[in-house]
C-alpha cells in the first residue's frame, strides 16, 4: 500500500493482474494503491507516461494470502481532464472512469467498466465478461466490444441521432431511446461523431438527453 505524488503526465499506462482502477479529477497528480508489494514491478512517470505494471511471473501468485483481504486497486487523480494515448489492461478487475477524459484504450478479462461525467473521444473498451456502464457521457468517437455483458449508455448531452452508430449483438437485445431492435441498429448522422458497441452475448441499452 502506499500514496505517490507526481509533478505531473498527460497519459497512463497500467497492467495489472488483480485490482481495480478508479480515475477522477482532483487538484494534484496522485497515485493511491494497495497491491501485494512482491506483485509491484513499477509506479514511475517515464517521459511523461504515467506507468504501472505488476509482474506477471506464477511464483507472484503463490505470494499472495488468499485468506487475506485482497481489495486490491489504483486510484489515480489528475488535475488535468484529458489523457490521450493512454493505455489500461486489468485481467480481474473493475476500471471506474469518473470525470475524467480518457483517450486510448481498457481492455479488462473479467470485470466492469464504468465511465461517468465524462468525454468519450477516442476511447476503445474491450471487455470478456465485462458490463460496460456509461453515464452522462458525450460521445465524440468511441468503440466498446464485450463478449459476455451488457452495455448500458445514457448521454449527457445531445440525441442519439446526432451520432452515427453501429450497435450489435449476438445473442441479446438492442434498446435505444426505448424502442426495440432486433440484435442490430445502425444510424447514420452527419456530425462526424462515431459509436461503435460490439457483444457476443449481452444487452445493449442507448439513451438520449
Amino acid at each position: 500500500s502506499g500514496e505517490v505524488e507526481f509533478d505531473g503526465f498527460s497519459a497512463v499506462d497500467l497492467s495489472l493482474i488483480t485490482a481495480d482502477v478508479a480515475m477522477s479529477v482532483g487538484d494534484k497528480y496522485r497515485v493511491e494503491y494497495k497491491l501485494p508489494e512482491s506483485a509491484i514491478d513499477s509506479i514511475e512517470v517515464k517521459d511523461g507516461v504515467l506507468h504501472i505494471t505488476e509482474k506477471d511471473e506464477v511464483t507472484t501468485w503463490f505470494n499472495i494470502d488468499f485468506n487475506a483481504d485482497n481489495n486490491c486497486y489504483v486510484k489515480i487523480t489528475v488535475p488535468a481532464k484529458t489523457l490521450d494515448n493512454s493505455k489500461i489492461n486489468v485481467v480481474t478487475g473493475d476500471v471506474i472512469i469518473n470525470g475524467a477524459d480518457y483517450a486510448g484504450d481498457i481492455n479488462v478479462v473479467t470485470g466492469d467498466v464504468s465511465i461517468i461525467d465524462a468525454k468519450m473521444d477516442g476511447i476503445k473498451v474491450s471487455g470478456t465478461t465485462s458490463d460496460v456502464i456509461c453515464e452522462n457521457v458525450d460521445v465524440k468517437n468511441a468503440q466498446i466490444y464485450v463478449t459476455t455483458g451488457d452495455v448500458r449508455v445514457v448521454l449527457g448531452n445531445g440525441r442519439v441521432s446526432d451520432l452515427s452508430i453501429e450497435l450489435k449483438t449476438v445473442t441479446g437485445d438492442v434498446e435505444v431511446d426505448g424502442a426495440e431492435y432486433d440484435n442490430k441498429c445502425t444510424l447514420s448522422a452527419d456530425t462526424g461523431r462515431v459509436f461503435t458497441v460490439h457483444a457476443t452475448t449481452g444487452d445493449i441499452t442507448v439513451r438520449g438527453n
